[in-house]
């Protein structure tokens, strides 16, 4: 090719930016318009355009190429992140969902190294989740997927949310299990809700009755037999 044309989503067509002559460039987008597509030239004539990508999306992949829970030890959650490049970064740093939005909680800045060691504690019981802040040094903000981290603490069984709420799904996770059944009864000792022969460590339990108190009964494949409370509100 001998040049290249960019081209970003207006408010009725596609927009000429900028004649290129290389396929590389960073612009800082206004965040309502950052949808971009290439053509090529070749010897004057324009090629079709190419794939319209989000420019965060293709952002983030290529700065984080990893991103993982590496183990936990006790409360302490490991992690394990590689980037790309340092080239333009100005700090990166582990998130916490904490009501329904993430914090920063391990924050590295000067980055040096495309291998990032990260850690959180203490651990909640039940769900964790975590995912990978990159801030870049033109104010953008890039995201790794979402990575979840189950932890029982000193119970044998977790539920969450705690309190549940009526009409929403609760999570029972067990670990040292492999295979088990699930029973839920009302205050009254009825049998509300069942589910038997388990195999994964996580069920999610749906209870229609109206909130109030229940007891949930595990039943390993090797008999062992754990309860726990439950409260279901509004």
């Amino acid at each position: 090719a001998d040049s290249f044309e960019l081209f970003r989503i207006g408010e009725k067509h596609m927009e000429h930016v900028e004649f290129l002559k290389d396929t590389f460039k960073v612009i800082l987008p206004d965040y309502d318009r950052r949808h971009f597509a290439v053509a090529y030239y070749e010897k004057g004539i324009r090629s079709p355009l190419g794939y319209t990508g989000d420019f965060l999306d293709q952002a983030a992949g290529c700065y984080i190429n990893q991103f993982y829970h590496e183990h936990t030890d006790g409360d302490t959650a490991y992690f394990k992140a590689n980037l790309g490049t340092t080239e333009g970064v100005y700090a990166v740093s582990l998130q916490i969902l904490e009501q329904n939005q993430f914090v920063d909680v391990d924050i590295q800045t000067p980055v040096s190294s495309t291998s990032l060691d990260l850690e959180y504690d203490p651990l909640l019981e039940g769900r964790n989740v975590f995912r990978l802040h990159v801030l870049l040094n033109n104010g953008i903000h890039l995201f790794s997927e979402e990575v979840e981290v189950y932890f029982q603490g000193n119970e044998e069984i977790v539920i969450y949310p705690s309190p549940g709420f009526f009409g929403r799904d609760v999570n029972l996770y067990i670990y040292d299990a492999d295979e088990f059944d699930v029973e839920i009864y009302d205050a009254t000792g009825r049998l509300v809700w069942v589910q038997r022969n388990n195999t994964s460590p996580q069920v999610t339990m749906y209870i229609s009755q109206p909130p109030g108190l229940y007891f949930i009964m595990v039943t390993t494949n090797d008999r062992r037999i754990f309860s726990k409370k439950m409260v279901i509100i509004w």
